[in-house]
């Protein structure tokens, strides 16, 4: 029977942490800070949130539109936070902070369309409504092609809500903001209610 050398076995230890942090040094996501005080402060009482995307690209108002209803539409989905207004605007401010909100979770895209692919440029932030304080900031920057097959149903979908536009940018913005959005803390519910919520959206 063989038997595997200890320094065989460090060498592939060595080789997939070099690869893990490889790995991480190349991912379109930077940047990410979350709250020191996030466990103690937020993360039970800081969820419900209003999804901004501001400033909107001059004549590009739908764009804003799509990447608030992709990212609505993943945060619901795949995180636990519960997202009761969305809107596309000039700007994103303390007075977006209405009844039964919590925090404004607001995206400045920026986008430039080459061939048929789009670069995408992404800053995300999280501010609590009390005190307007950022809890989470990350930034992301890469390409992705229009034309994706694995999200052709998701791009239809908007394009037949948007118009063409969204046979440009939707599977670009669901590409970027899975990625930037999956850097969320992880807030607990704990209200019978905001759970009941959560299960419904």
């Amino acid at each position: 029977m063989a038997t595997t050398h200890p320094v065989d076995i460090l060498s592939k230890l060595a080789l997939a942490a070099c690869l893990a942090m490889i790995g991480a040094a190349c991912s379109p996501v930077q940047n990410v800070q979350i709250r020191d005080d996030y466990a103690k402060v937020d993360r039970t009482s800081t969820y419900r949130v209003h999804f901004v995307t501001a400033p909107l690209p001059a004549g590009k108002t739908k764009l804003g539109i799509l990447y608030s209803a992709i990212g609505t539409r993943y945060v619901n989905s795949h995180r636990d936070f519960i997202v009761r207004k969305a809107s596309a605007q000039k700007t994103a401010s303390k007075a977006d902070c209405t009844e039964k909100i919590e925090a404004v979770l607001w995206l400045e895209p920026k986008v430039s369309v080459k061939g048929g692919n789009v670069d995408v440029s992404v800053r995300g932030e999280l501010r609590r409504c009390h005190g307007w304080v950022p809890i989470w900031s990350a930034q992301l920057r890469d390409t992705w092609p229009s034309n994706d097959d694995q999200l052709s149903e998701l791009t239809k979908q908007y394009t037949s809500d948007l118009g063409a536009i969204a046979k440009t940018h939707a599977a670009p913005a669901f590409r970027a903001l899975r990625l930037l959005l999956d850097t969320l803390p992880k807030p607990k519910l704990i209200k019978e209610s905001d759970i009941d919520e959560k299960i419904e959206l």
